[in-house]
Parts: structure tokens; C-alpha cells; sequence
């Protein structure tokens, strides 16, 4: 059953494999950050507002010194799922890559995908180096960790002003 006569040819070329893999990923992910920050904008009281207001500041004023700051705790979420979600792609670099050639590049053209879980991945399932792969986990564990915590501090940190 040949569903697709002609490969995809942004798929097919090096440069382009790893760009479409972050593209498809934002989309992906596009619909549950803007459903954050929606309930993130319907929390913030409308008193607020209609304070900014009656004191004269326009939409631009208001969305700068009233939505964003508010915001702040979606930001900070969504920054840090972000972070891990994009450090750990692995579905998607597998499935569009050709994970199931078995003669092929399974991460990309001249697996130009490959980033660390799909090198975890080989290290473990291919090559069944499982001590290897257990390292290369636990040091994806502590960088993601690292990450996020220098994420929190950087994001939350109080303004000295």
C-alpha cells in the first residue's frame, strides 16, 4: 500500500530535517500555551483595568504594566515544561526520520536529527549498551534539573528597583 509516491522533500534534506522537527513541535504545542495563558488573562481581575482606566493609561500601558506582569506565573510554567519538552523530543525526530528503515538513518537524513534521547535511544535499544544509555539518562536528569532550577531562580527572581 503506497500512500506517498514522493518523499517530503524537506524531510529528505539535512538542513532542513531539524527545522521542520522545532516548527512541527511549536505547533504541536502551540494550543495548550495559548489555553495557559488564556486562563492565566481571564484571573486577572477587571478592576484592574477599569482602574488603569479611569487614570488614563491606553491598551498598550494596561497590557504592559497590568497582563504581562499578572502573567507571570504562566510564564514561568510554560518556560520551564517548555525547556524539558524540547530536550527530550524524541517522537518526532523517530517517526519522521524513517524509524522503521532498516537499512536507513532512523533520526533524519544522515541522522541529522539526532539529539540526546534519540542517542540514549541507540545507545540503549540498538546497540544494547545499557549501562551507557542508564549514564547518558542520568545525566539528561541532571541537566534538565540544573536547567530548571537556573530557570526558576532567573525567572522569579525579585526586581531590585
Amino acid at each position: 500500500l503506497d500512500l506517498v509516491k514522493d518523499p517530503v522533500l524537506f524531510l529528505r534534506d539535512k538542513g532542513l530535517f531539524l527545522n521542520s522537527i522545532i516548527v512541527m513541535s511549536i505547533w504541536q504545542g502551540l494550543a495548550f500555551t495559548i489555553l495557559i495563558f488564556l486562563a492565566g488573562l481571564q484571573n486577572i481581575p477587571k478592576e484592574h483595568y477599569e482602574a488603569a482606566e479611569i487614570d488614563g493609561a491606553g491598551a498598550m500601558r494596561q497590557f504592559f504594566h497590568i497582563s504581562l506582569p499578572n502573567l507571570k506565573p504562566q510564564f514561568t510554567f510554560l518556560v520551564v515544561m517548555g525547556t524539558i519538552g524540547a530536550v527530550q523530543v524524541f517522537e518526532q525526530i523517530y517517526m519522521l526520520g524513517g524509524g522503521a528503515a532498516e537499512a536507513e538513518s532512523k533520526f533524519g537524513p544522515d541522522d541529522s536529527g539526532m539529539t540526546i534521547v534519540p542517542f540514549l535511544y541507540r545507545k540503549g535499544f540498538e546497540f544494547f549498551k545499557m549501562g551507557e544509555a542508564s549514564a547518558i539518562a542520568y545525566i539528561l536528569f541532571i541537566f534538565l534539573f540544573v536547567l530548571t532550577f537556573l530557570n526558576l531562580k532567573f525567572i522569579t527572581r525579585k526586581e531590585s528597583m
